[in-house]
């Protein structure tokens, strides 16, 4: 009996380790197959116009880790038309390779990443990505621009900003935001210090942001995709009305057009 039992508890370990390591088998080919249908890139959708906005820290990125990007553009005449077929309203959005849309432009960088297998290797790292970008939608909403016109509005507006930044370096690392290689809050960091560089005049950066943005646009892609002719020169849209009516941005954009 003892025999018997034996060696059907060892014909059932037998059993469980084959299926197992089939159904691991066909886990792996799974994934496999998915990475490479992800590493066929994305088709991105977004305003033409020579302004960077939301969709640059996904160019930038797409172009740091070798991810090919087809661009597709909709002008602010043809928007209306456009804009009951997207997700969500709202632009930038993403076509995947298996024909599905993907919107809100922090959600296709970390697409990007994921998909490049940059998007962090731990829990933690992932965290830290996703901990990074919230405080940057915290410095980027619409008060920042309500407050550009009044000269005492701007400077606590510059001094919020810039206390953020300071709070987002002491996270991160000497060189690149999370661990030693490129990951998706480097993008959001580099166009974080660009934006408000631009938008506040003598803005403060501390040490290891301003590190972090230097190696991010140093990267050789990176540098490729700035220099080249369909790199947007401006972060706004110079035309809105927002825009058009500032002084105080219409100086910015004159002073760093020279």
């Amino acid at each position: 009996f003892f025999f018997a039992t034996t060696m059907y508890r060892s014909a059932r370990l037998g059993m469980g380790l084959a299926f197992g390591c089939s159904a691991s088998y066909a886990l792996q080919q799974r994934y496999l197959a998915a990475k490479e249908e992800e590493a066929k890139g994305i088709k991105l959708t977004y305003f033409g116009g020579d302004f960077k906005g939301k969709a640059e820290p996904i160019r930038s990125y797409a172009a740091a880790v070798g991810l090919p990007v087809e661009y597709e553009t909709v002008s602010f005449d043809e928007w209306p038309q456009k804009k009951p077929s997207t997700p969500f309203g709202s632009l930038p959005y993403a076509t995947l390779p298996d024909g599905s849309l993907l919107a809100q432009s922090y959600a296709i960088l970390m697409y990007i990443g994921e998909s490049t297998q940059t998007a962090g290797t731990t829990a933690k790292d992932k965290a830290l990505i996703h901990c990074i970008n919230g405080a940057l939608e915290d410095s980027a909403g619409g008060w920042v621009f309500s407050e550009l016109a009044d000269e005492e509005k701007r400077a606590k507006a510059k001094s919020k900003v810039e206390g953020i930044l300071t709070k987002i370096d002491a996270m991160c690392g000497p060189d690149r935001a999370i661990g030693s290689t490129v990951t998706p809050a480097d993008a959001l960091i580099w166009y974080a210090v660009a934006r408000y560089t631009f938008i506040f005049e003598g803005l403060v950066v501390p040490p290891k942001v301003a590190t972090i943005a230097q190696n991010f646009e140093a990267i050789p892609a990176v540098q490729a995709w700035h220099k080249s002719p369909e790199y947007p020169k401006h972060f706004l849209p110079t035309f809105v009305p927002f825009v058009k009516n500032n002084a105080y941005l219409q100086k910015r954009i004159a002073d760093t057009s020279k």
